[in-house]
């Protein structure tokens, strides 16, 4: 089986988060995994941050690249994909680049049915991280646009979290009884004191993943288990 995690972020490409890019990938690859894909936050003001969208955009990129460069060196396959956030809702994209990202610079102005739209027509891919995250909000699930949704988050926990475990609940029962792939991801934003990712979640692949669309095809086909805590 073949360790990844779905799902984290870097301080150089998401403001929230705390983990040096070049630590992040050290630290997936102690802890054991095979491989991460960087899903950096790509929100309208995270964009604004870097002085315009195209900045943005390049940041986000260059931040992946350094990702991949330290992947290389040490032995962790790192690949791309961005969180996008539509109102106050949160899409995980993957299948799609620079390029696609470039090409839609009013990404965050139009219905998310019109965004989910143009990701699919490009060949992308979509997971809904977290979606009952927001209970003081409307929960807004558009499960006809998404892909899958990520059933277990390792943000979500009744130790030391803001976000409750049963968060993850209701998660899980709502793919079962829509019949909808769910997923996994750590979210996580920072390195421990010994240099270990904060956050557990695992996807284990059936597979070797050497590119994003061998991750995309397993997911699809189903081939793959969630591994909720580290095996000691």
């Amino acid at each position: 089986m073949y360790k990844f995690d779905i799902h984290c972020h870097c301080a150089q490409g998401s403001a929230c988060a705390k983990a040096p890019v070049r630590d992040l990938v050290r630290a997936y690859k102690k802890a054991g995994f095979d491989g991460i894909v960087l899903t950096d936050h790509f929100y309208a003001r995270t964009a604004a941050i870097h002085g315009d969208y195209k900045a943005g955009v390049n940041n986000q990129w260059q931040t992946y690249l350094t990702a991949k460069e330290e992947g290389d060196a040490c032995g962790l396959t790192v690949l791309f994909g961005f969180e996008y956030r539509w109102d106050i809702y949160d899409f995980l994209v993957y299948g799609l680049g620079p390029d696609f990202m470039l090409a839609n610079p009013d990404m965050f102005a139009i219905p998310f049915a019109e965004f989910a739209k143009r990701v699919h027509d490009c060949g992308g891919y979509i997971i809904q991280p977290h979606p009952f995250r927001y209970l003081k909000a409307p929960i807004y699930i558009p499960i006809d646009e998404v892909d899958a949704i990520e059933i277990y988050n390792g943000s979500h926990s009744d130790v030391n979290s803001p976000y409750p475990a049963f968060y993850n609940d209701l998660a899980e029962h709502f793919a079962r009884e829509m019949k909808c792939i769910g997923t996994a991801g750590s979210d996580t934003h920072r390195v421990t004191d010994d240099g270990r990712p904060n956050r557990y979640a695992a996807m284990l692949f059936e597979e070797k993943i050497e590119t994003i669309d061998d991750l995309i095809s397993q997911i699809k086909n189903q081939k793959f288990t969630i591994e909720k805590e580290p095996i000691a």
